[in-house]
C-alpha cells in the first residue's frame, strides 16, 4: 500500500485538527459526484478541491477525511491519522472513527486496485489497535 502524505496535495505538513484516538472503527466513505476517469496526476487536484470546498465553503478546519483512496489503489493522507474528522455527520462518529474516502462517486466504478487498498488500509488499522468494525457512512447517518 503506498502513503502519500499531506504535502503532495498540497496540503499542510500536519492537519489543525484535534487530537483523538480514532480506534472504534473506520467509517468508509465516496465523494458523491461522478468522478469519472479521472488520470492519477489528477489526483492531487481533486484532494486539493475538495479541501478547498470543505475548508471555504463549509468553513471546517481542514478536508473532512483522514484518509482517501483513489481509483489506482494510492491512499492518501487527509487529516491523518488520529485526528477528529467532520466526515460523518455525528459527533461521536467524528471523534471516535477513522473516516476513509473513495475518491469515486455515483456511477463510477469501484476498482480492483481500491478495493485492495482498503483492505490493506484496514488490515494495517486492525493490526496497530483499530477496531475490527467497518462501516459505511449510511451506517451512521442516511
Amino acid at each position: 500500500m503506498t502513503l502519500h502524505r499531506r504535502i503532495e496535495w498540497g496540503g499542510t505538513n500536519e492537519s489543525p485538527a484535534q487530537d483523538v484516538s480514532l480506534n472504534a472503527g473506520i467509517v468508509v466513505h465516496w465523494n458523491g459526484p461522478p468522478m469519472g476517469a479521472y488520470k492519477s496526476t489528477d489526483v492531487p487536484a481533486l484532494i486539493a478541491n475538495t479541501y478547498n470546498f470543505h475548508v471555504n465553503t463549509n468553513g471546517w478546519a481542514d478536508i473532512a477525511y483522514n484518509f482517501s483512496i483513489d481509483r489506482y489503489g494510492e491512499v492518501w493522507e487527509g487529516r491523518g491519522a488520529n485526528k477528529r474528522n467532520a466526515a460523518s455527520g455525528d459527533s461521536y462518529a467524528n471523534a471516535n472513527y477513522t473516516a476513509v474516502e473513495f475518491l469515486m462517486g455515483e456511477g463510477d466504478v469501484f476498482s480492483d486496485l481500491a478495493k485492495r487498498a482498503l483492505v490493506d488500509f484496514y488490515r494495517d488499522y486492525v493490526n496497530n489497535g483499530g477496531s475490527p468494525k467497518i462501516l459505511g457512512h449510511r451506517n451512521v447517518v442516511a
